[in-house]
């Protein structure tokens, strides 16, 4: 593994999305390798990653006076290591899950992020896991009572990226593919289920008069959380981690199989 990368960052440093200035085409955005079976680990991660909206809400003209996830600064329900436990056994449980799919030759694609999704000190942990776009799922967890707990699987992860609300704080889905997408806005509600609380609705981007991607972004007011992507070929495996993934700039790289994210979150 090369080398220990310091994520102690605060996550003001880490998610500048929110309002920065991002001349990179939306299908230039990072994602795994289209599917890690039929192809050598490839250099560089990327995939087109974009969204929809109705057009009937929108987010304020001016730029949000918050450009950070909200925080809260205690860990409740277990200790941060017990959490970091508890989380490293979910992605590996994905990963046993994603070698298993037919054509998949034992090979897998693995991203996830953390976000306090609703605001009690204890960040959720978010998997988007399969072997390409095609099969592509998320699941969620969160750690509750001194306990791994599943909130959610089996949700269609194709072309997926993971993002928040800047004015709000909420966890934002963002799909989309060749020139279509949408974004969805969830929260937790007080029984813990994780529900859908806003859809933009089918938008065009990138053609014609239209808007790129993260034109959209912009004007609803969303941005990309970073987030670790892990993927494997033959005996082989690689790990990059995306402290600012609306710069598409790797911060890290290990040619390995790597926790380094999840062990070095802020939380």
């Amino acid at each position: 593994m090369k080398g220990t990368w310091a994520y102690a960052l605060t996550l003001a440093v880490l998610l500048t999305g929110c309002g920065a200035k991002n001349d990179a085409p939306a299908s230039t955005a990072p994602a795994p390798a289209e599917t890690a079976a039929q192809t050598a680990l490839p250099e560089s991660v990327t995939d087109t990653q974009v969204t929809a909206a109705d057009g009937t809400v929108m987010a304020p003209e001016n730029a949000p006076a918050e450009t950070t996830p909200a925080q809260t600064p205690a860990v409740s329900g277990g200790g941060r290591d017990a959490i970091i436990a508890s989380y490293r056994t979910a992605i590996d449980e994905k990963i046993a899950e994603s070698k298993k799919i037919e054509a998949a030759g034992g090979n897998y694609t693995i991203d996830y992020t953390l976000y306090d999704i609703n605001h009690n000190g204890t960040p959720e942990l978010l998997i988007r896991y399969g072997t390409c776009e095609a099969d592509f799922r998320i699941a969620v967890y969160t750690y509750q009572d001194g306990a791994l707990r599943m909130i959610e699987d089996n949700m269609g992860g194709s072309h997926v990226s993971f993002g928040y609300d800047c004015n709000t704080n909420q966890l934002v889905l963002l799909q989309g593919h060749m020139g279509g997408g949408d974004f969805s806005w969830y929260d937790l509600d007080e029984s813990g289920k994780l529900n859908e609380v806003r859809n933009t609705g089918g938008f065009q981007f990138g053609m014609d008069d239209q808007p790129e991607y993260t034109d959209v972004m912009k004007e609803y007011g969303v941005a990309y959380l970073p987030f670790s992507t892990s993927y494997s070929f033959a005996d082989e495996a690689v790990t990059y981690i995306y402290e600012n993934p609306e710069d598409y700039e790797r911060s890290e790289q290990f040619n390995e199989l790597s926790y380094s994210f999840l062990e070095n979150f802020p939380f």
